[in-house]
């Protein structure tokens, strides 16, 4: 059984211990186990004595949610044990706990708590950008320069489009917790959707008074096989931090260039003016393949080094066009 299951006596002597519950508290297979095992073990977590008494006295079933032993979390069952034979029946012989491992659960829901909360972060960004630039239509020279208001309205479109899409995701957290998400690799330009997202948030940008400059290496191609919603949705969350975090006069800068194997980061980026990489002291980024490196810098307050990093897109297909 994957439960752990203990009964006792009235005396509370236990007469059975699965393996299971013996791996609750940690106990050897071959060792006799008294009740004083599961109370230290649980002490301070779950009053597995009192619990006992009370169900045995009570004649009833009691439970207990999210009791963390050891690394996992248990749901624990306590209930008395009667007799099935003709004269006893009825009578209480003892009781039974039973351990139910839901880690596994819990873990699925901090997933989803997660993935939910990213996907709040997600539309929050494009939504307070679609309603700055509904209002910038309003304006009479916007109406008037058709150029721009036709801009904007394909801005308002595209990003409505992929809010539809990300909502089409939340509806699928199913498929996360099934361990079938999956990545829809298409030929995509990069500098392409990197420039759509840039011209996303340049309102936001202007109305903070924060500037954007992109960067692109030559070599970039035309064609790259990756998930663009996906990918545009990493970019989101780094482009709407760093707005976030970038004081008013501020730059934020986003670069993208080619890495090749066995080259060094640092180096590829030093050649292509990319200064900033060098705050990363280590000397040994050379164990990547070939990959489209897109980054997010700014001067901002900055991520700690710990957790410092840019984004690599694997090209073991490049199509240039």
């Amino acid at each position: 059984m994957t439960e752990g299951v203990v009964m006792t006596d009235k005396d509370y002597r236990i007469m059975v211990a699965n393996p299971a519950a013996r791996k609750v508290i940690n106990a050897d297979l071959q060792k006799e186990l008294s009740i004083f095992d599961f109370i230290d073990c649980l002490s301070g977590k779950f009053d597995i004595r009192g619990k006992l008494e009370e169900s045995v006295k009570l004649d009833k079933i009691l439970s207990a949610d999210n009791v963390f032993i050891g690394e996992d979390f248990y749901q624990i069952f306590v209930a008395p044990v009667k007799s099935n034979l003709a004269l006893l029946k009825g009578e209480i012989l003892g009781g039974v706990i039973i351990f139910h491992n839901i880690t596994h659960e819990k873990e699925l829901e901090k997933m989803r708590e997660d993935f939910t909360s990213m996907m709040v972060h997600e539309l929050r960004s494009p939504l307070d950008g679609i309603k700055k630039i509904s209002k910038l239509m309003q304006e009479d020279y916007i109406r008037k320069d058709k150029k721009s208001y036709g801009e904007f309205t394909q801005l308002i479109y595209k990003d409505s489009s992929k809010m539809l899409e990300m909502v089409s995701d939340l509806l699928d957290v199913a498929k996360l917790e099934a361990g079938k998400f999956q990545v829809n690799l298409e030929p995509t330009d990069p500098k392409k959707m990197i420039d759509e997202r840039v011209s996303f948030y340049k309102p936001s940008a202007q109305d903070a008074k924060i500037e954007i400059i992109t960067y692109y290496d030559q070599n970039i191609p035309l064609a790259v096989n990756l998930d663009s919603a996906k990918i545009s949705q990493v970019i989101n969350n780094m482009l709407s931090n760093s707005l976030k975090f970038t004081r008013a006069t501020g730059k934020i800068w986003i670069q993208g260039f080619i890495h090749k194997k066995k080259q060094n980061l640092n180096d590829e980026a030093k050649k292509n003016g990319l200064e900033w990489f060098l705050m990363n002291k280590k000397n040994d980024l050379t164990d990547f393949n070939d990959a489209l490196v897109i980054a997010v810098t700014d001067t901002g307050a900055g991520i700690s080094e710990k957790i410092r990093s840019c984004y690599l897109i694997n090209l073991p297909s490049l199509k240039q066009q």
